[in-house]
């Protein structure tokens, strides 16, 4: 599964459904409409876990009528490209566009200055003149100070028509003084969330239906100080001892003890459910969002039947800190502080291995599920490397698609979490990330891992052929990112003649394409195409849109040159086929059938109908990421036939923007510094136009 297709978690843009039998809180409903009415940029709610941070605001946006988007963050989301896959898909939701939000410069080697990336956001947001209210919930998992710097600019320039708010127990590294002093902030800090007297005596005697007298009231506000969490706790443990007849003791003991409020409710609370129930909750506590298959597979390792989601259902009817994340009830949270309390008796009740051995099942579920990401967090808390390293290989031979760098960071980054042990005892892992190194354009890096790993493959081990095969086919990929392309098609030629079968796709891939490559860039366009058949021939075996597209439109770029554009057509038809049958008229693989069309017309001298399929194309390319380089091309030889000549430099800019940012194959530079050197004459300027043809070297 490709990054751009993976899964979002849906339950992430879901606002948390409304609870019966809330205490209304209006002083704090006021403030949250004041931060509207007067037209406050950002609403900040900073205060410690279970303050009622996000059921303030939950709460506040079911009254409202102006519509939200909800994005609930948690550590992953500190991956810039992830982080704004799921802002942009919450903004979506309120009929909001990212025509402008270049996604695809978040998967360079070097991606660009927030701010750059941030700007085509804010275009798209002052383009919807609807007003709406942006919810980040949780925003103080986000460390990622690209995030930082990025969101702090969306807030000083966002369109009027847009509210943010903000639930954090960290306040956002942002010049929040400067933002307070100008009436761009309103805060709502712990001392504004703690429950007053009045809100207590009605939390405790009217939602939980305690009875209790003012006195034991103002005992538990004392000793819980208002704090939401605690006093939760307080009525929950109070309850059970007023089902057994002692809620005076408990009150006593409540009132007069020394130790910590939280540990000691949290003994109470825990301690008076079944067993059962109790073993539910430690076990299950280990998982960040759940849902009753899950928490099925935690439990019984898959080797017994289970009903968590009724588990689940009663635990919130019992008010046991149990969070709905969907209207269905189907996925659920722990409260953040429950849950690291949690965990702390899960780890004095059960050995590592058994706490591994949960991790192990979760990990294991998350797999089945197609969902790696998750999956390899609880494998390496269950130090299961063994199915780390499965899951490794599994995606690695699912990343077909050599035009496309999103899943590079990814692999790189759980390669990395693998033991220096693990990964000297698989020579296939260092050849693997050498092979993300590459595809993420980190070339240098490349060569000393191949060569190490060299030294320590075994003549006569089972994979020493495929795995001596597989180094020959980065180096050849990253000999075509060099400019070598002698290099690059004597080692693509070797390694495509000692892989074994039809096995490795990714290793076959990466030399076909780096053959078709060189050969194009060396005007060999009968060994091109036979390198871009065999490529297809993978693309098809493995059923992958994303590969089998772009070859298409290879193979019609091909004879174009060669002047059968009859051909090239037929070809380009079949592209859009494979695109209309799959889904793929609405995704980024869609760039390279409008570039190469629009080339197409161009040569027809349909000049207007180039134009148009060029715009579109970069209209796909700014939503949906890629194509830099190949788009800016098209779309400047389109204006240069029209006669554009302002708009076709505009183009150029571009593309030597992009070319500064990162190395592209070797036959898209050579076709850069054609049209580069083709663009300068037709703007009059002949000594530029004979520099760029005379500087040796890539572009």
């Amino acid at each position: 599964m490709n990054r751009e297709s993976a899964p979002l978690l849906k339950t992430k843009f879901h606002i948390p459904p409304q609870r019966p039998n809330l205490v209304f809180r209006p002083r704090l409903m006021a403030r949250m409409e004041d931060a509207l009415r007067l037209r406050y940029r950002l609403t900040l709610i900073s205060a410690r876990a279970g303050s009622g941070k996000t059921t303030l605001v939950s709460e506040w946006l079911h009254q409202q009528e102006r519509p939200s988007a909800w994005l609930s963050l948690d550590e992953n989301d500190n991956d810039p490209w992830l982080f704004f896959s799921y802002l942009v898909e919450a903004l979506r939701q309120q009929g909001i566009t990212a025509s402008h939000t270049d996604l695809g410069a978040l998967e360079a080697a070097e991606i660009p200055p927030a701010e750059v990336l941030i700007t085509g956001l804010i275009n798209d947001i002052a383009a919807n003149t609807s007003p709406f209210i942006l919810v980040l919930d949780d925003y103080h998992v986000i460390h990622s100070d690209w995030i930082h710097q990025a969101l702090g600019c969306l807030v000083k320039h966002q369109p009027p028509q847009m509210h943010m708010v903000l639930t954090t127990r960290v306040d956002p590294p942002w010049p929040l003084a400067q933002w307070r002093v100008r009436g761009q902030l309103i805060e709502i800090r712990d001392h504004d969330l703690l429950f007053t007297a009045d809100e207590i005596g009605k939390f405790l005697n009217e939602v939980m239906e305690l009875d209790l007298s003012a006195e034991a009231v103002a005992t538990i506000q004392v000793r819980t100080e208002g704090w939401i969490a605690g006093m939760q706790m307080a009525a929950i443990s109070a309850r059970g001892h007023k089902q057994d007849g002692d809620l005076g003791v408990f009150l006593e003991a409540f009132g007069g003890t020394s130790r910590f409020v939280l540990d000691y409710l949290t003994e109470e609370v825990l301690n008076r459910q079944p067993p059962a129930v109790q073993d539910f909750l430690i076990e299950t506590s280990i998982l960040q969002r759940m849902c009753g298959g899950l928490c099925d597979a935690v439990r019984s390792g898959g080797a017994a039947e289970q009903d968590s989601q009724s588990m689940l259902a009663q635990l919130e009817r019992a008010n046991l800190f149990v969070i709905p994340l969907d209207d269905e009830r189907r996925w659920y949270r722990y409260h953040h502080l429950f849950a690291d309390l949690l965990q702390s008796v899960l780890r004095q009740r059960r050995s590592t291995e058994q706490i591994r051995e949960l991790h192990r099942c979760a990990g294991q579920w998350y797999r089945d599920q197609e969902l790696p990401a998750e999956a390899m967090t609880h494998l390496m808390a269950a130090s299961d490397f063994e199915q780390a390293a499965a899951i490794i290989d599994e995606h690695i031979a699912g990343l077909i698609h050599l035009f496309s760098r999103s899943k590079a960071p990814l692999i790189l980054g759980w390669i990395e979490n693998l033991p220096d042990e693990i990964k000297r005892s698989r020579p296939w892992i260092d050849v693997y990330r050498a092979s993300m190194l590459a595809l993420n354009l980190q070339v240098d890096n490349v060569e000393p891992i191949l060569v190490d790993v060299e030294k320590r493959i075994e003549p006569n081990s089972p994979r020493a052929a495929a795995i001596l095969s597989h180094i020959a086919a980065v180096r050849a990929y990253a000999a075509n990112l060099r400019g070598d392309a002698a290099h690059a098609i004597t080692m693509a030629d070797r390694a495509r003649k000692q892989l074994p079968g039809e096995e490795y796709p990714v290793a076959r891939g990466m030399a076909a394409y780096t053959l078709a490559d060189a050969y194009f860039a060396t005007d060999d366009m009968d060994s091109a195409s036979q390198a871009l058949a065999d490529l297809l021939r993978v693309g098809e075996k493995v059923d992958q849109l994303m590969m089998i597209v772009p070859t298409l439109c290879d193979l019609a770029a091909i004879k174009k040159v060669q002047g059968q554009l009859h051909q090239a057509e037929a070809l380009y038809d079949r592209a859009r086929q494979w695109l209309a049958e799959r889904n793929g008229l609405d995704s980024r693989f869609r760039c390279s059938y409008e570039f190469g069309l629009a080339d197409l017309l161009r040569e027809r001298n349909q000049l207007d109908e180039a134009h148009d399929h060029a715009v579109t194309g970069i209209a796909y390319r700014r939503r949906l990421g890629g194509y830099n380089l190949i788009g800016d091309l098209a779309l400047m030889r389109v204006l240069q036939a029209q006669g554009d000549v302002e708009g076709a430099m505009s183009a150029l800019h571009k593309a030597e923007q992009a070319v500064q940012t990162y190395p592209f194959q070797l036959a898209l530079m050579i076709e850069f510094r054609a049209a580069r050197v083709v663009q300068w004459l037709a703007a009059g300027d002949v000594a530029m136009a004979s520099r760029c043809a005379s500087r040796p070297g890539r572009p």
